[in-house]
């Protein structure tokens, strides 16, 4: 994996900065826009996830932190790009009796994303994105899986965004799960944004999975961007934070 990342950081790596950035990140509804043909862009960002949960009138309380996680984004042609996603996790579980702490990589995802039309307005600019999990890592359920999401957005003359995908996940067991997302984006300045977003799933087609995050988007330069979000559970105990960069090396 790392001589794939740094074999791609030498092929665009003698370019010259100039276009603005547009991410996938900080919010969990991806974006349908695609990176330009010949540039590469690379989002990645730190945070942690709190989940409770009570069985049989015991706690459970579990830690997730991203240290950190990786979005590489590869223009191939117009309205195409390759995705590689790769991430670094450290797990901490406490039971009412025992412990276990838990420290690796996820399972590589390799895909696309192509933009299948444009949109103006209330017209929607839309694209279908798809992720083949790959068992490599030593964080794993040790089968193939694929997450494949429809991306519909919406951007308007005052500068509010809305975006909404809808998808589904399955990774080798049981009868995979339905995503959703809805996120509305503001601009506060020039450089600064805000968005609210609600999100969640269907797991295994029988469990709903309920929540909502906001947080904040900073233009540095053109080509990079920083990030801060937080979340919380509707149907779950759950909160997490995340910070992070996004950094565009343009042709």
């Amino acid at each position: 994996m790392n001589r794939i990342i740094l074999f791609i950081v030498l092929l665009y790596g003698g370019v010259v900065y100039g276009q603005s950035i547009e991410t996938d990140r900080p919010d969990q509804t991806e974006s349908s826009a695609t990176v330009p043909k010949s540039t590469f862009q690379i989002e990645s960002g730190i945070g942690v996830e709190i989940r409770n949960s009570d069985h049989s009138g015991t706690l459970n309380a579990e830690r997730d932190f991203l240290l950190p996680t990786s979005l590489f984004r590869i223009g191939l042609v117009n309205r195409l790009e390759l995705r590689i996603v790769n991430n670094l996790r450290y797990q901490v579980y406490k039971g009412a009796f025992d412990a276990k702490r838990t420290f690796g990589i996820d399972d590589i995802e390799i895909g696309f994303k192509a933009q299948i039309a444009s949109g103006d307005g209330l017209k929607p600019q839309i694209s279908i994105m798809s992720h083949l999990v790959l068992p490599t890592g030593t964080i794993t359920n040790g089968k193939y899986g694929n997450i494949s999401k429809i991306l519909i957005s919406h951007a308007f003359s005052n500068g509010i965004a809305l975006g909404y995908n809808l998808g589904y996940g399955y990774f080798g067991k049981g009868q995979g799960d339905f995503l959703y997302s809805l996120s509305i984006g503001f601009p506060i300045t020039e450089k600064l944004g805000t968005y609210a977003e609600a999100y969640g799933s269907i797991f295994n087609m029988t469990d709903f999975d309920a929540n909502v995050d906001g947080g904040f988007t900073f233009l540095l330069k053109d080509n990079i961007q920083l990030d801060y979000s937080f979340g919380l559970g509707i149907t779950t105990r759950m909160n997490y934070q995340a910070v992070g960069c996004s950094i565009r090396i343009p042709n």
